[in-house]
């Protein structure tokens, strides 16, 4: 569980966290929104199933439990709210074999989609804040424990520890990926008022050593929850403020910005859609991923035509750099002021956001029609997305 962020704190993260040394991608996709649903009791995880009509919601439902799973069609009209029932709090899911597979604190019930039935629950004797679920293609079944520090492993119908590391200090979403286990780390800790340098990182677990290592350089950009496939890579939700992320082997890029409390998105590799569950806002989204290319800025003259005296911000605010060296804005009321100059192929900035100073840093600039992303320390550091502003 977790607590959207203000969208300042992610302002403030990104300008004084930020030293990924994964390359940007100069492929990106724009998330533009399918359709919204609403009604749903705390939506915590979404599964869509390839060549299935059908996309599956767990529903927390907060004080009022039990939860329950819904039923949607795939052009988010509700098929049935409560589709299975009497679950105590469901959160991540996945689908194996014409089962789907629900987390619930200590145990994991089986669901026979067909008949939409509970057949089968596997117990847990030790852990108790079990979140997230992922299946490889030979049926092994992996949980993270969000408050255990472990990943668990069901066994003989039965669940037991699989992995225990001080790396996996609050282990969310996980997935199967390229002969491993990835798990994101929603934190340092399990707690409402995180602050950027406690962002989560994620890891990568050997199937065949159990070994945990960190996956290069994600640290500091998130509070991760949800891993689903896409492509050759995975997409990362951080809830905290709102960010949906790519990744491959050899490339991350930021594909947008959703309202907070994104949690276990779902992904069907048959489509580009993203399914995101908006856990207290009560929705769920579909966004689809078309994909365009970014335009690195390399001169100040281009720079200057395309950017300078242009607004661009998102809903937080925005900010401009104008032709006489300064810079001016407003984000989440505070009032951002500094100065730019074009130095080589980066744009250079001082800064300060109220009464923090943002310090000094070059950036990298890439534009497409309507939006620029802005990457830190030399396109080596943590992105953000613009819009242009009327």
């Amino acid at each position: 569980m977790f607590v959207s962020l203000p969208r300042l704190a992610a302002l403030v993260a990104l300008a004084l966290f930020s030293h990924s040394s994964f390359a940007q991608s100069s492929v990106g996709y724009s998330l533009d929104l399918q359709w919204s649903a609403d009604g749903f009791a705390m939506p915590e995880s979404v599964v869509a199933i390839s060549g299935h009509p059908w996309i599956y919601v767990s529903n927390v439902n907060g004080d009022e439990a039990p939860g329950f799973i819904s039923r949607l069609n795939r052009d988010g009209t509700l098929d049935a709210l409560k589709w299975v029932d009497g679950i105590q709090t469901p959160t991540g899911m996945a689908a194996f074999d014409g089962s789907l597979y629900v987390v619930d604190q200590s145990q994991v019930h089986k669901i026979d989609i067909e008949n939409a039935k509970i057949t089968e629950t596997f117990k847990s004797a030790e852990a108790t804040s079990l979140n997230d679920i992922d299946i490889s293609t030979d049926g092994e079944i992996y949980i993270s424990a969000l408050a255990g520090k472990s990943i668990h492993k069901v066994v003989d119908k039965t669940i037991e520890l699989w992995v225990e590391s001080e790396q996996l200090p609050a282990p969310n979403g996980v997935l199967v990926h390229q002969d491993a286990l990835y798990v994101g780390n929603i934190g340092e800790r399990v707690a409402r008022d995180l602050t950027p340098d406690e962002y989560g990182t994620m890891v990568r677990i050997a199937f065949d050593t159990k070994a945990v290592e960190p996956v290069s350089h994600t640290s500091l950009m998130g509070t991760w929850d949800g891993l689903a496939p896409f492509s050759t890579g995975f997409i990362a939700s951080s809830p905290f403020n709102g960010q949906l992320w790519y990744f491959s082997d050899t490339d991350k890029s930021l594909l947008g910005v959703t309202e907070g409390g994104i949690a276990d998105v779902g992904t069907d590799p048959d489509d580009a859609v993203v399914y995101a569950p908006l856990l207290f806002a009560g929705k769920v989204a579909a966004y689809r991923l078309n994909e365009f290319e970014w335009h690195h800025v390399t001169d100040a003259g281009e720079f200057s035509k395309r950017v300078v005296g242009q607004y661009f911000g998102d809903e937080a605010g925005a900010s401009v750099a104008k032709s006489d060296g300064t810079i001016e804005g407003n984000f989440s009321g505070k009032t951002l002021s500094g100065t730019w100059a074009w130095e080589g192929e980066y744009f250079c900035r001082e800064s300060q956001l109220g009464d923090i100073d943002l310090g000094s840093d070059c950036i990298v600039i890439e534009l497409t029609e309507n939006k620029m992303r802005l990457t830190l320390d030399k396109g080596k550091g943590t992105s953000v997305i613009y819009r242009k502003q009327p």
